[in-house]
C-alpha cells in the first residue's frame, strides 16, 4: 500500500513539475476567475431582479382596500416560493456553467499550453542537437590531434622532416578548429546582432562578395560571369554580402577547374530573384531536404577529403534570408551542377 502511495505521488509531483501542467493550469485558473466573476455578476443582478417581483410592504399602508382580501396571505405566500425557487435554479444554473466551463476550460488550457511551449520545445530541441553536433564536430580534429602526438612522442628516433610533418598536420587540425568555432559563433551571433536594414544597390553586394571571392575561383582557374540588373534591394549590406559569399563560396568549392558560375538577376512579383548557377558536382534528390540543416553535407561532399566544410555555410545563408523576410531554394542533379535562387524584398 504503502509503496502504491509512493508511486502515485511521485506520479503527481512529476506531472505538476512538467511545463505543459504548469502552464495549462495557470491559464485555467485564468478562465476560472473569469468565469466565477460573470457569475457573482450575473447571480447579484438577477438576485435583484427577482426581489423586485415581490411588492414592499410600504405598498400595503397605501391600499388599505386591497390589503384586506382574505386570499392575500396565500398570494404572497406562492410570490415568496416562486422567487426562493428562482434563487435556488439560478444557483444550480451557475453551478453547472461553472463546471461545464471547468472541464472545457480545462481543455482549452491543455492546447493554449501546448501551443504556447511548441515554439519553446522546438528551439530547446534545436539547441540540444546543436550542442550535439558541434560536439562532435569539435572532438574529430581535436582526436586528430591527439592521435599523431601520441604517435610522435612513441617513436624513439624521430627525425626533423617527421617533426616538422607533424607539426604540418597539428596545424592543419588548428585551423580546422579555428573555421569550426569560427562558424559556429558566427551562427550563433547571426540572430543576436542587429540588422541595419536600409536600401542599397545590388551590384553593391555582389561586388563586395566578389572581391573576396575571385581569387578563390582563379586558383581553379574558374570563371564568374555577372549578368545582373542593379536593383535597389531592402537589407544589412553586410548580412547579404555574406550570404552570397557563402554560396559563391560553395559553388568555388564543388565546381572543377575551368568552369564557369553564372550570377543572373531578374524583377518579379515585386521581388528581386538572384541566382547563383555553377557546374559542380550536383547535389543528390534525397539530399536536397536537408542541406540547410546545421552539419548536413551530402555524400559526395562528405567523403570528399579535399573539400573542407563542416556543413555550416548554407545553415547560415537560411538563416541570414530569414531575418531578410526572403526565401531561398535551390535545384540540382547531379554530375550537371546547382542553382541556387534568393528572393529578396525590393524598396
Amino acid at each position: 500500500m504503502k509503496k502504491k502511495l509512493t508511486s502515485c505521488k511521485s506520479f503527481c509531483l512529476g506531472l505538476i513539475a512538467r511545463p505543459i501542467f504548469r502552464l495549462s493550469l495557470s491559464y485555467l485558473t485564468i478562465i476560472m476567475l473569469m468565469s466565477l466573476q460573470f457569475s457573482l455578476v450575473i447571480y447579484q443582478i438577477s438576485f435583484r431582479e427577482l426581489n423586485r417581483q415581490m411588492p414592499p410592504r410600504s405598498l400595503y399602508g397605501r391600499f388599505p382596500e386591497r390589503t384586506d382580501h382574505p386570499d392575500l396571505p396565500q398570494i404572497q405566500d406562492f410570490l415568496q416560493l416562486r422567487i426562493a425557487e428562482g434563487k435556488d435554479n439560478l444557483k444550480n444554473r451557475l453551478v453547472y456553467l461553472n463546471i461545464s466551463t471547468l472541464v472545457i476550460g480545462s481543455i482549452v488550457s491543455y492546447l493554449l499550453a501546448k501551443i504556447t511551449l511548441k515554439p519553446i520545445d522546438e528551439a530547446f530541441l534545436s539547441q540540444k542537437r546543436f550542442i550535439s553536433d558541434a560536439s562532435h564536430e569539435l572532438k574529430t580534429p581535436l582526436t586528430a590531434l591527439q592521435i599523431s602526438n601520441e604517435v610522435a612522442l612513441r617513436q624513439t628516433e624521430l627525425t626533423r622532416e617527421q617533426a616538422r610533418e607533424i607539426l604540418q598536420d597539428n596545424l592543419l587540425e588548428i585551423q580546422k578548429l579555428t573555421d569550426l568555432t569560427s562558424s559556429l559563433l558566427t551562427l550563433s551571433n547571426q540572430s543576436a546582432s542587429p540588422s541595419q536594414i536600409i536600401q542599397i544597390k545590388l551590384d553593391d553586394v555582389l561586388n563586395q562578395a566578389l572581391k573576396q571571392i575571385t581569387p578563390l575561383a582563379q586558383c581553379k582557374n574558374i570563371t564568374i560571369e555577372k549578368h545582373t540588373n542593379n536593383y535597389t534591394i531592402i537589407g544589412d549590406p553586410n548580412k547579404l554580402a555574406q550570404l552570397i559569399i557563402i554560396l559563391l563560396d560553395n559553388a568555388v568549392k564543388y565546381s572543377p577547374k575551368n568552369s564557369n558560375i553564372v550570377i543572373t538577376s531578374e524583377l518579379k512579383s515585386n521581388k528581386v530573384l538572384i541566382s547563383i548557377t555553377d557546374q559542380g558536382i550536383g547535389i543528390a534528390k534525397q539530399d536536397l531536404p536537408y542541406i540547410f540543416d546545421r552539419f548536413y553535407r551530402a555524400d559526395p561532399a562528405r567523403n570528399s577529403d579535399s573539400t573542407p566544410g563542416f556543413g555550416l555555410g548554407l545553415a547560415i545563408a537560411k538563416q541570414i534570408i530569414s531575418e531578410h523576410k526572403g526565401s531561398i531554394s535551390v535545384t540540382s542533379k547531379p554530375g550537371q551542377g546547382s542553382t541556387f535562387i534568393i528572393k529578396l524584398p525590393t524598396a
